[in-house]
């Protein structure tokens, strides 16, 4: 029986220290060369991804909250489900990146090439700010309601 609880203590241990991770060791050489890396559900809130060859890198489901991507190659990169609150993706290269249903809460995409990304239900909010002249909204963004 105490074993059972013993074991049952340190997996929820476990559990919550994986959960309060903030971010992720990335790869050897990565960044700046993360082209074509398989980051599924990769924590990397914070991140310093500044200038970093991201291009069709998988990053689904991963976490970059607050993350700085500023200049950085997402070309191809698949971003799916991705949580991107606050990111800094400002004149980072996103052409062709898939980010149907990312989370762009905050995120500053000021001068990003979004040339062929996908957005469709991708969510947002008033305080996103777009490269200029971009159609978010024929892109597939989504408003989220205020809280």
């Amino acid at each position: 029986m105490w074993r059972h609880v013993r074991l049952i203590t340190l997996i929820l241990l476990l559990s919550v220290g994986l959960a309060a991770c903030s971010s992720q060791e990335l790869p050897g050489g990565c960044p700046p060369s993360c082209s074509g890396l398989y980051l599924y559900q990769y924590k990397l809130n914070n991140a310093n991804l500044a200038g970093a060859d991201l291009s069709k890198a998988d990053l689904t489901r991963a976490t970059l909250v607050n993350a700085n991507l500023s200049g950085a190659d997402l070309r191809g990169a698949i971003m799916p489900y991705t949580d991107l609150e606050g990111a800094n993706f400002t004149n980072a290269d996103l052409s062709g990146a898939d980010l149907k249903f990312a989370k762009l809460k905050g995120a500053d995409l000021t001068g990003a090439n979004l040339e062929g990304a996908s957005l469709l239900s991708a969510t947002y909010r008033p305080s996103t700010r777009w490269p200029e002249g971009f159609n978010y909204r024929g892109a597939g963004a989504v408003l989220l309601p205020t809280d």
